[in-house]
């Protein structure tokens, strides 16, 4: 329902487009972010990450790497707390200080939202607009944080993804700093490769949207 109401709320674009996002939640991570980014390098692929923002604070040199090799870069909060129960004002705080810490770090004008788990109420995207601000959700979700198995990873996603779609992927963990996501670095080896073959481009959600 919240998404009719606002322009600025996305779930996936344009079906009858060949064309679709890999997106990145929870990094930047010293080890998973890494894997991750050789992967879409060998495939020629460039895809969007969401970044906690005070993960940003801890790695600068990695995530302004990754900004520099053309991935595109948007926030995911600074602390990552549910923002569905916060006030305004907190609601804010996580907006701009990850907006400021992750534009500082990468010199990148960061105008792309994903809020904790997706989950989100009236006030975020109202704000968001007011700041021009898009809130990025997805449609195909890989569940890779709960399903360690490539092989089943690979399968749910390729069966699930449509022209326009925005896949949900980790590099990362905003608590865990031993996390493990070599399962996703060896499901995206299959995704991609099967995608392409289907027609379908993966670009960045600006791409996307032709913005």
């Amino acid at each position: 329902m919240i998404a009719f109401l606002f322009d600025n709320v996305f779930k996936h674009g344009n079906r009858r487009e060949k064309k679709i996002s890999l997106t990145f939640d929870d990094g930047p991570h010293p080890q998973c972010t890494p894997e991750i980014l050789e992967v879409l390098k060998s495939l020629e692929v460039k895809a969007t990450f969401f970044w906690v923002g005070t993960n940003v604070r801890k790695h600068p040199v990695l995530s302004r790497k990754i900004a520099e090799e053309g991935h595109e870069i948007g926030a995911h909060s600074f602390w990552h707390r549910r923002m569905l129960f916060l006030s305004r004002g907190e609601v804010e705080s996580e907006i701009d200080f990850a907006f400021e810490v992750i534009g500082d770090i990468t010199g990148r004008r960061i105008k792309l939202f994903r809020p904790p788990f997706g989950i989100h109420g009236y006030l975020l995207p109202k704000i968001l607009k007011e700041k021009g601000a898009k809130l990025i959700l997805w449609d195909v979700n890989s569940k890779d944080w709960k399903t360690k198995d490539s092989e089943t990873i690979s399968a749910n996603v390729i069966r699930k993804v449509k022209g326009g779609s925005i896949l949900l992927f980790h590099d990362g963990n905003f608590s865990d700093v031993n996390v493990d996501y070599s399962h996703t670095v060896s499901a995206l080896r299959n995704v991609i490769p099967a995608l392409k073959k289907r027609g379908l481009s993966p670009v960045t959600i600006s791409e996307l949207f032709n913005a």
